[in-house]
């Protein structure tokens, strides 16, 4: 039998797996490293202080006779050079003087981190060890070491056990290289590994069988076993005296303490061996298990014990059971005979693909016993070839690999070199690599030699090219006439193809076993932080006794996410694992940031328990339960009685699946002691909801890219739509907010939005069916999401007038059916919420009264999205980019681009007119959610256009990128001029940047509200910084609130201009001193007859003349009046003519200002007039 394609991949692929190697190894660190220091100092391990208190009192007394000898010696040495080393950094920072300072406590975690560090670096041996059956092997065993709970806890003390580990590991390795160099040294090295576990503690003298096994089992040795054997022993008791010293030099304490500690091992009368043997045999019995020795029912294997490094691996400590136990028997695949990896190596990067030919020398065992077909289950095997095919130079087959091949195969005996070899014949001989490299050049040598002039070799391949194409024709024939066959049976199935791009990657094969062991650890992760979030339990906690931080959580579970995509990396998509990662940093964000029911989400919440628990619509109960019971608005009793509710119903149903699983949670817990109540309200249900919207918004993004991977590349679409939710309002409602409704808005709108663009081509009647389905339901999670139909609906418009045109009656009649299916299945998604206003307002169609007011005829266009209170483009830049590629869009495809700015626009004219435009106490322009979906298109059109640009113009844009620099040390230059910063003093970053952005700011505002804050500029003569609080805060704006406030000395920075003095405190009155004249600014949303009040004293001493006050409104004089020397409010009426819509002045000109200083009223030098505490202008 010979071996399958896969199973010579598998022995052929010896090279590691740098990328799976590194995840391993971090993996280790961090589970070994987290919480180290633990129970320091009043909880420590119990045999901690045997090593710790010993060490501590060498470095201090300077007597390394540690006069205990349960154990050796060499790891109290160990820890007292950590303790030395501790100490001196300790002593460099002022932490003590002197010896006497110090206690052992402040050694624990330097010493624990010793054994960590040889805990990690035992996984690395595995690994290395494991290379010998295969680097997909090797993985696998470092990666269960790395994990295995009993290795990690005890890589937490200062205890032998885990430095014995890495040194029987350690002799266990050099005992395979000593296998395979055949030399007394390499032997020699590996006495000196066992001799040094044997020091750490006494078990480890069992290692010493390592050595003395390969050094049996290696044929030929040099210069002879007897020598290689005799180093072995040499260098182990050597290195075991130089780690325990005393076990010589104090011979007698040495041999009391070892019978003490034999006495403890000694034979109970009532078993019928002693302890130590029972103890013995099970761990030579659970070591040296495998497939053949426990729980298999077929017997040994037959190959067992034959080949050295396998049996190797056979007896020892943990290592069969790290590298053996886990693969079935006729997976164990044995290293070749010569050990020549090189030769391996160059096979393997010489292979073509799957259907090539695997080289003789590969095909068979090494002892010449023939391989068992493997046939994977449900599919064929790739076919072998037989030991007699002839090794001449392939297509992609250099001369030197042949001759290395050719090498291989000569040096097995003659009985192996066919399939007809001898199965029982003797093991090969292992070829002395001196040996090997010169028949490698002598072979080398010889097929040189038979070369052929290169004018030959032309003039030969093209004779034999019309024979050639003739056997590839009838080749084709034959296979097409297969093909038809096979057909015509029905049994046409894939026995063998090319594997795809990455396919035969050496990480690929490398990670093949972690893939699955990857999606659990995700899978894990999500679990741990849902149960977190949700019941306030860790089931990690529950397991191990520890719950690490989110963090460390989050970053597990991408590693294991990179091992997947590395896995699959060219094969599959990586959209899979990646969002798992993104919804466990997203589960991890939640908790950090304390994501909860709150604001709106209450109300939609009330829907759900509401349907749940009571099973009716009336939410007076519901609202009362979940604290709104002081909203007074809510509970004016309707026609029907029930409480009001201005909010949809379409949050309720989509979290449903989730509260379902809240419910399940909390009955838990109930149940188990815990206060938590099973009626809807407690803290699952309401966390429950959290994780809804983070899985319904990832999914929206799921569909956001699926929509932009339709017209522009993956990395594009994947670019653009992590830019967008990840640098705009989403996010925040991600992870902070999630019980509102714009993560499902959002997943709803990309969902319609991915269908209309996917049936843009031949819409049949059920499609627009389905349009007109999601269109219904993303309208029942917010109203304005109706306002999306305009995509199908432009399509529609298009298409009927392209039919009138040409006089098409079917065509417009076929999309008459196709709009009246739309309307019909919107009405049919929209029926619960017709009914849930049926139940409460007892009509099918309502409005109530708590919604916001809708002002058609005046809405805030500019406001919404330039200005500075959550203007859509002012608090989200990436969105500007994005709308910017829209518009390239539509002159690129307008089919496309078109009806998403129309979309837009619509949707951006809705939202301004909404009474609180602004969004309430939203972050950023909330409501634009549905838009997302289409800016993510945009951001990858400006993408798209950015790259090529960039490409064509490489010089402008990296001098543009440095610019930025230099802009940089300009702001920092004036900030040095107005003094926010000082020369030549430490200045901490953030002061540095929040000073520079200042003085950017000064000079040209916000460049993200250009061109609104440019043209604001220009019309009301006043610089574009000012345009962030003046245009949005308008005065009179709001009907409701005919009324503005000056407070001076107050907040006034944004309003106060020229003439003014610093802010002042008299008991609780705010006011500042002006000048004259003295200058502030009034912001009016319109002009109108306004009533102007000023509370003002004027500056009073001895023989002061009369004060009075000229106002000037826009350079206009509207009134004078007198000042009194006490607080007073001053009144007139400025009429209509005076003011307009926009920023005005408004001035006070006094008629005279004094300097204390001069007049002998102190030693103030300002020009003092008056002081003004406010001024105030309501509506006449």
């Amino acid at each position: 039998m010979k071996l399958t394609d896969r199973e010579w991949r598998e022995a052929t692929d010896l090279r590691p797996s740098t990328l799976g190697l590194v995840l391993v190894l971090l993996a280790a660190a961090l589970l070994r490293f987290w919480a180290l220091g633990q129970g320091i100092p009043f909880a420590i391990g119990v045999d901690e202080p045997e090593i710790m208190d010993r060490a501590v009192v060498m470095m201090k007394s300077g007597d390394y006779n540690p006069r205990f000898f349960d154990y050796p010696s060499f790891y109290i040495y160990l820890q007292m050079g950590v303790a030395v080393v501790r100490y001196v950094i300790g002593a460099m920072s002022a932490q003590w003087t002197s010896l006497a300072q110090v206690r052992t406590a402040d050694f624990y975690l330097w010493g624990r981190a010793l054994t960590a560090i040889f805990g990690v670096a035992t996984v690395w041996l595995i690994f290395q060890a494991g290379l010998r059956w295969g680097a997909r092997h090797a993985l696998l065993a470092a990666a269960l070491l790395a994990v295995m709970p009993m290795h990690v806890r005890e890589s937490h003390y200062v205890l032998t056990d885990v430095p014995l580990t890495f040194f029987v590991t350690a002799a266990f390795l050099l005992s395979l290289r000593a296998n395979e160099h055949g030399t007394a040294g390499a032997f020699a090295w590996a006495g000196a590994a066992a001799g040094l576990a044997a020091a750490t503690k006494y078990n480890g003298v069992f290692s010493l069988i390592f050595p003395l096994l390969a050094c049996w089992m290696t044929a030929p040795v040099r210069p002879s076993r007897a020598i290689a054997a005799a180093a072995a022993v040499g260098t182990f008791v050597v290195t075991y005296l130089i780690g325990a010293p005393y076990t010589l030099l104090d011979l007698p304490a040495f041999l009391n303490g070892f019978g003490h500690l034999s006495s403890l091992y000694h034979s109970n009368p009532a078993l019928p061996e002693s302890a130590y043997v029972i103890y013995m045999k099970h761990q030579f019995r659970v070591a040296g298990a495998g497939p053949g020795r426990r729980g298999d029912d077929h017997g040994p294997h037959p190959d067992r014990a034959r080949t050295g490094t396998r049996a190797l691996g056979a007896g020892g400590h943990v290592l069969p059971r790290v590298l053996l136990v886990h693969l079935p028997a006729e997976h164990r695949l044995r290293p070749l005979p010569s050990a020549d990896r090189s030769a391996r190596r160059a096979a393997h990067r010489g292979r073509g693909g799957v259907g090539r030919e695997p080289p003789a020398a590969l095909r068979d065992s090494a002892d010449g016993a023939q391989r068992p077909h493997h046939r994977p289950h449900g599919r064929g095997a790739a076919p072998a070839f037989g030991a007699g095919d002839q090794l001449g130079p392939r297509r992609g087959q250099s001369q030197h690999r042949v001759a290395r091949l050719r090498l291989v195969r000569r040096a097995r005996p003659a009985g192996q070199q066919g399939d007809g070899g001898d199965a029982q014949s003797a093991p090969a001989r292992a070829v002395p690599i001196r040996e090997r490299r010169a028949a490698s050049r002598e072979e080398l040598r010889r097929v040189r030699g038979r070369r052929r002039r290169l004018s030959d070799r032309v003039v030969a391949e093209l004779r034999a090219v019309p024979h050639i194409a003739g056997v590839v024709r009838a080749g084709i024939r034959g296979v097409r006439a297969h093909l038809r066959a096979v057909a015509r049976g029905g049994a046409l199935r894939a026995v063998e193809r090319a594997p795809r791009a990455g396919a035969a990657h050496p990480e690929g094969e490398a990670l093949t076993t972690l893939r699955p062991v990857s999606w659990v650890i995700a899978g894990a992760a999500a679990v741990e932080l849902c149960a977190r979030e949700v019941a306030r339990r860790s089931p990690l906690h529950g397991i191990v006794g520890v719950a690490p931080p989110p963090w460390l959580i989050v970053a597990v579970a991408a590693a294991a996410v990179v091992v997947v995509i590395a896995q699959t990396r060219g094969r599959r998509s990586p959209v899979a694992p990646i969002f798992a990662a993104l919804f466990v940093a997203g589960l991890a964000l939640q908790i950090e940031l304390g994501a909860r029911l709150q604001s709106d989400g209450f109300y939609y919440f009330a829907y759900l328990r509401s349907m749940a628990c009571d099973r009716d619509l009336d939410l007076t109960n519901d609202y009362r339960l979940l604290g709104l019971g002081d909203k007074t608005y809510l509970f004016g009793p309707t026609r029907t009685g029930y409480a009001h509710s201005a909010w949809t119903i379409g949050p309720a149903i989509v979290w449903s699946p989730f509260f379902a699983a809240a419910h399940v949670v909390a009955i838990g817990l109930h149940e188990s002691g815990a206060e938590v109540g099973t009626d809807g309200t407690s803290y699952p249900y309401r966390q429950a909801v959290c994780v809804a919207g983070l899985a319904y918004g990832l999914l929206g993004c799921w569909f956001c890219f699926r929509l932009t991977r339709r017209m522009f590349p993956a990395e594009y679409a994947a670019a653009a739509v992590a830019l967008t939710v990840s640098g705009s309002f989403m996010l925040w409602y991600l992870v902070k907010e999630p019980s509102m409704t714009h993560a499902p808005s959002m997943a709803g709108v990309a969902a319609l939005a991915w269908a209309w663009a996917s049936t843009r081509e031949g819409r049949t009647i059920r499609e627009w069916a389905l349009l007109g389905a999601l269109a219904g339901f993303i309208t029942l999670i917010r109203w304005q999401n109706a306002l999306f139909a305009i995509l199908p609906a432009w399509d529609a418009v298009q298409q009927l007038a392209a039919a009138a045109r040409a006089r098409d009656a079917r065509a417009m009649r076929r999309m008459a059916i196709g709009c009246a299916a739309f309307v019909a299945a919107a009405v049919i998604a929209f029926l619960p919420q017709m009914i849930a206003w049926h139940s409460i307002y007892g009509s099918w169609l309502a409005v109530s009264p708590l919604g916001p007011e809708i002002r058609w005829t005046s809405p805030h266009l500019v406001d919404i999205l330039w200005s500075a209170r959550n203007g859509l483009f002012s608090t989200a830049p990436i969105l500007y980019l994005a709308a910017i590629g829209l518009v390239i869009l539509a002159f690129a495809r307008p089919a496309i681009g078109v009806p998403m700015l129309a979309a837009i626009a619509v949707m951006t004219y809705f939202n301004a007119s909404i009474q609180d435009w602004w969004g309430s106490a939203g972050f950023g322009g909330r409501r634009f959610d549905g838009t997302i979906p289409l800016f993510c298109v945009g951001l990858a059109a400006f993408g798209e256009r950015a790259v090529a640009f960039t490409g064509r113009h490489t010089f402008a844009a990296v001098t543009a990128a440095a610019g930025v620099l230099v802009v940089w040390n300009l702001t920092l230059i004036g900030a040095a001029q107005r003094g926010t910063i000082r020369i030549g003093e430490t200045l901490s970053f953030d002061r540095a940047w929040a000073a520079q952005a200042a003085v950017a700011h000064s000079w040209i505002g916000n460049p993200f509200t250009y061109p609104a804050s440019l043209v604001f500029a220009l019309r009301n003569g006043v610089a574009p910084a000012r345009y962030d609080l003046l245009s949005t805060n308008r005065f009179i704006g709001d009907p409701r609130q005919p009324y503005a406030r000056i407070d001076l000395g107050g907040d006034d920075e944004w309003l106060v201009d020229e003439g003014w003095h610093a802010p002042e405190r008299e008991g609780q009155t705010t006011f500042r001193w002006a000048a004259t004249p003295a200058t502030v600014l009034v912001p009016l949303d319109h002009a109108a007859t306004l009533r102007l009040q000023i509370r003002v004293h004027a500056f009073a001493f001895a023989g002061a003349p009369p004060q009075s006050l000229t106002v000037i409104v826009n350079g206009q004089p509207a009134a004078a009046l007198a000042v009194p020397t006490d607080w007073q409010t001053l009144e007139c009426d400025v009429a209509v003519e005076r003011w307009h819509a926009g920023v005005n002045t408004l001035t006070l000109e006094f008629a005279w200002a004094r300097r204390p200083v001069d007049v002998g009223a102190g030693g103030d030098t300002r020009p003092l007039a008056a002081a003004v505490d406010y001024i105030r202008l309501a509506v006449n």
